[in-house]
């Protein structure tokens, strides 16, 4: 008997509109109903997820971050956070800038969506978006920074996933995760993470502290920077919209815009409609 689903939110739980579908939205109530945990696990930040979720929204945990989080969602209790030390992140800023990439620097949890930023000498469009899109919390790197941050953030146009791989060589000390802008749809974000964080380890986290096994999971995503929790979990799916690489690998639902989430549900529970 599945016990939990944990799901990533854009483009798998939610559309290609940003918006969960009447049939979606039923089968999360649906599972609260029969006590089935029901978990969302995003790489937005929690000011972010809060703009999309409502404090009603059916839902018990909240994973934030690519993992860097973890929210009882119904009492807003922060159960687990994660940072990376100032000296460390010292260290992310002198690879990132000798490699010459835009990259921003994330405060800690629970004010994460602040960041600083360093444009490189030709900063990618979908940064500058990024930024733009961002200004309320945005201010200019000035050379020195001072406090833990809960991860960096590079930007690199599509074509360029060797800087992932010198990433992965320089800071070894770190987490990097590969994500795919959800701006521009096309772009690579660089995530970089304390050690160890990533959305497999906090879906362990939480499976651990509620005594459930992996074999009472199931997950679903639609990136790469859900490959983590994906591998975590035998029953483990992406929707038709995610890269085929990914589809090669996991098994394949409806996509996003024809309720692949739900799909998914009736494979293993008769009160999903």
């Amino acid at each position: 008997m599945k016990k939990i689903v944990f799901t990533d939110l854009d483009r798998t739980l939610f559309n290609s509109q940003g918006e969960i579908s009447p049939t979606n939205y039923a089968s999360l109530v649906k599972l609260g109903e029969e006590g089935i945990v029901r978990a969302i696990v995003t790489g937005r930040n929690l000011h972010s997820a809060r703009k999309v979720l409502p404090d009603d929204f059916p839902l018990d945990y909240l994973i934030i971050s690519s993992g860097a989080g973890v929210i009882d969602f119904k009492t807003k209790q922060i159960l687990a956070k994660k940072e990376i030390d100032n000296q460390l992140v010292c260290k992310v800023i002198s690879f990132l800038t000798a490699i010459d990439v835009d990259f921003m620097i994330h405060a800690p949890i629970p004010t994460n969506h602040h960041f600083e930023y360093f444009n490189s000498s030709l900063p990618c469009p979908d940064a500058l978006r990024r930024i733009e899109f961002n200004a309320d919390f945005a201010l200019p790197y000035q050379g020195k920074y001072l406090q833990n941050a809960s991860q960096l953030l590079s930007v690199v146009e599509n074509g360029k996933e060797h800087i992932i791989e010198h990433a992965i060589e320089n800071l070894p000390e770190l987490s990097i995760i590969r994500a795919t802008s959800p701006l521009d749809h096309e772009s690579i974000w660089i995530e970089i993470f304390p050690a160890g964080i990533d959305k497999g380890y906090a879906c362990r986290k939480v499976i651990k502290k509620l005594g459930f096994t992996p074999d009472e999971v199931i997950a679903i995503g639609n990136d790469y920077n859900d490959i983590a929790m994906l591998e975590s979990f035998t029953d483990s799916f992406v929707v038709a919209n995610a890269p085929q690489a990914m589809k090669d690998r996991f098994k394949t639902v409806k996509s996003d815009d024809e309720d692949g989430f739900t799909e998914m549900l009736k494979l293993y529970f008769d009160f999903i409609d």
